[in-house]
């Protein structure tokens, strides 16, 4: 076994030089402490989880048995040297896809989800979660609380780097919409209060949003009660049997 430029190099059992690194799955506590003691080793470690920070279930915790010792206290040390250990490189919010070769010798395929932050240009300092109107439930206490649609998995998260919550595909009220405006940006401006700032929203697709639509009314049955407004581009003055124009 040889040390050449802070890799370690070892010939396999059949003559092919095995590769210096060491790839963890699962940024547990055991994860997290199994690539300290590799790294010290000399070896380079990939530190691989699928959340959005390292961790595990213990960030969740207050007190551990038997000794009831803070689980932060315990964690947070581990979670800085990680950090600040060159020879360990943390890849969040991936997930592995494939293995490939053989032991001294694998290639391993990872597929990483977007944070839709840039971690070089984030400095941690909440000012976007302040400006944030969309609230979801927190899934790290386990939704009984909520958080915003920008945020970190928790206070002390190492990479601690924000990200964005975005469902897959659009959006039905957006994608249905011929101006396509964000419909529920708009409605958690107008929730939060932040009127001038919905109203800005639309404009940017719709610079006259007055002009280019109008309520239509769609009568279908005799009662009152079964009179269904809608909402729908302006389409020239085309009229149906039933229906009556509001401009």
């Amino acid at each position: 076994m040889t040390v050449l430029n802070d890799k370690v190099q070892r010939i396999g059992g059949n003559g092919q030089e095995a590769v210096g690194a060491v790839m963890v799955l699962g940024a547990g506590i055991t994860g997290m402490q199994a690539s300290l003691d590799l790294a010290e080793s000399g070896f380079k470690v990939y530190l691989v989880e699928s959340k959005a920070a390292i961790g595990g279930n213990m960030a969740q915790l207050d007190k551990t048995f038997p000794t009831g010792d803070c689980a932060m206290c315990i964690l947070s040390p581990k979670l800085v040297e990680c950090a600040r250990n060159k020879n360990i490189e943390i890849i969040t919010m991936a997930d592995v896809e494939s293995i490939e070769g053989q032991p001294g010798n694998f290639q391993v395929k990872v597929t990483r989800r977007p944070r839709f932050v840039d971690a070089k240009k984030c400095n941690a300092c909440g000012d976007c979660v302040e400006a944030c109107p969309v609230s979801l439930p927190n899934e790290f206490d386990r939704r009984l609380g909520t958080r915003k649609a920008i945020s970190r998995l928790y206070p002390q998260a190492i990479p601690n780097v924000y990200g964005i919550s975005k469902a897959v595909g659009r959006s039905p009220c957006k994608a249905s919409c011929p101006a396509g405006v964000n419909a529920q940006g708009y409605v958690a401006l107008i929730a939060a209060g932040k009127f001038k700032e919905a109203y800005e929203l639309i404009r940017e697709r719709a610079p006259l949003p007055a002009a280019g639509t109008r309520a239509k009314y769609f009568v279908i049955s005799s009662s009152p009660a079964m009179i269904v407004p809608a909402v729908a581009a302006d389409t020239g003055g085309a009229s149906a049997q039933g229906r009556r124009d509001y401009n």
